[in-house]
């Protein structure tokens, strides 16, 4: 189960889209423009020195230069290195994808100094103007992380609002793989759902990734538990209503919900989508029901956003239309089960072997989900590897004269472990014992390397730490 796993993650690269053109503030580029920028990107040389000579079958159809995108991107940070540094690679994996229409970054207890160092870094990166950042106070605590996420969105949602009548809420450690639009393509893996699966996100579709939270059983009999401290009701059922609407004798669609029905239509992760019409009454909810679970839930904070978001929908009744499409994060079951891995399984190359281009193009765009959530660590990638526990100072992509002296980027550029099936069998400490895992795993954290180390070059070209990572073939 996700989120340290919060999911176990990977991260993407340079992405695969070269059918979707990369949009700049300043400029925009056609489909062949679009593969030369990459290409020169990934390989460290100039757009002159680039071999053109072969050729990607682009469909031209599916973009317009006055695509405006339908969606409006928001996600959380705290204001240390450790977010501001995935704030920066989210950015720029949107950018590459050519992500249409707004992104913003909602960013929770920064200083007046910090928060102008911030902004003028922001603007030095000369992100397209639909590349923004939202300043908020701080919400979280020594007990609870992700205080933020709620709370920062209802903030925003109210002092800036939405500018797209879809929203969709990320996390900071995603990147994208391919643009997101308000189609659902992914909506056949809904399970259990009765009548006609939607296509489209509008109003009075909620639309959610599913995780882990509560198996999904067709079958499962009984009633919903949580755990949740006693200090408010007399019961259970009286405790779960106080959570949901604020008083333990209101009317609530959580009274007596059944296992079935959180499990099929509740069991949830971001993405989160839905139409501005219902944000304006899920932003206030989920932060109320967080602000309860945070005080009352007796489970593990880590997942009490979580579960205050899927409460908050149950409160109204609110059946989510969860896929199984939009994000990678896991190479294992059952979490694995529920991602599109599907592209992936299906590589004929190796992902730590072969350029990145190369490896993602060997697929269309719409055969990969749309984000690499890359929250847990693995042996090739690990987001802990930069700055996790630092408050204050320069992040990650920064840090342009650390080179080799870096531990981070020296993780980054070590050798990626192949092993054989009989060598991952025999070790008991492998997080995977299979040589399909191993694949994943491989795709994963070296897509991730890749797109790491394009994101540092563009941040500091031929200093130190943008040449130490750029030695190599891969």
């Amino acid at each position: 189960m996700p989120r340290m796993m919060r999911p176990v993650a990977f991260t993407t690269a340079f992405l695969v889209i070269a059918r979707n053109a990369l949009v700049s503030s300043t400029r925009k580029y056609n489909y062949r423009d679009r593969w030369v920028a990459l290409r020169s990107t990934l390989t460290n040389t100039s757009l002159e020195e680039v071999d053109t000579s072969s050729s990607l079958a682009l469909d031209a159809g599916d973009w317009h230069e006055d695509n405006q995108g339908e969606v409006h991107c928001v996600f959380t940070v705290d204001c240390h290195p450790f977010n501001l540094w995935q704030t920066e690679l989210l950015f720029y994996s949107a950018r590459q994808v050519g992500q249409q229409g707004p992104i913003t970054g909602i960013v929770s207890g920064c200083s007046e100094e910090k928060k102008a160092s911030v902004l003028q870094r922001h603007e030095q990166l000369s992100w397209p103007a639909q590349f923004k950042l939202h300043f908020v106070k701080q919400f979280n605590d020594k007990t609870s992380r992700w205080m933020s996420k709620p709370f920062g969105v209802k903030s925003w949602f109210h002092e800036a609002g939405p500018e797209r009548d879809i929203v969709a809420v990320m996390d900071p450690d995603f990147v994208f793989l391919r643009p997101l639009t308000a189609d659902l393509d992914g909506a056949s893996s809904a399970m259990a759902w009765e009548g006609e699966v939607p296509t489209r996100i509008q109003k009075g579709v909620v639309v959610a990734q599913r995780y882990g939270l509560k198996i999904p059983d067709p079958n499962a009999q009984g009633l919903f538990e949580m755990p949740l401290k006693s200090d408010v009701g007399t019961d259970f059922q009286s405790r779960l209503a106080y959570i949901c609407s604020g008083s333990s004798t209101g009317k609530t669609g959580c009274s007596n919900v059944t296992n079935r029905e959180m499990g099929l239509y509740q069991s949830t992760g971001v993405p989160y989508l839905a139409h501005r019409d219902d944000w304006a009454w899920l932003a206030d909810d989920w932060a109320a029901v967080m602000g309860r679970l945070h005080d009352h839930y007796a489970g593990n904070q880590l997942y009490a956003d979580m579960w205050a978001w899927s409460l908050a929908n149950q409160h109204r009744n609110q059946r989510q239309l969860v896929l199984h499409s939009l994000i990678l994060t896991t190479v294992s079951a059952p979490q694995a089960d529920w991602e599109r891995w599907g592209p992936v399984d299906a590589l004929t190359l190796d992902a730590c072997s072969n350029p990145l281009e190369q490896t993602l193009l060997e697929k269309t765009s719409a055969e990969w989900p749309h984000f690499i959530h890359y929250c847990g660590p693995l042996d090739s990638f690990n987001k802990y590897w930069f700055d996790w526990g630092a408050t204050e100072g320069q992040h990650a992509l920064e840090r342009c004269d650390e080179g080799a002296e870096s531990s981070g980027l020296s993780n980054l550029m070590a050798t990626v472990q192949n092993r054989t099936e009989e060598e991952l069998k025999k070790d008991k400490e492998a997080k995977f014992h299979s040589l399909a895992e191993q694949h994943r795993a491989r795709f994963l954290g070296c897509t991730m390397r890749s797109f790491f180390k394009a994101a540092l070059r563009n941040s500091c070209g031929d200093k130190p730490s943008g040449s130490f990572v750029s030695q190599g073939d891969i």
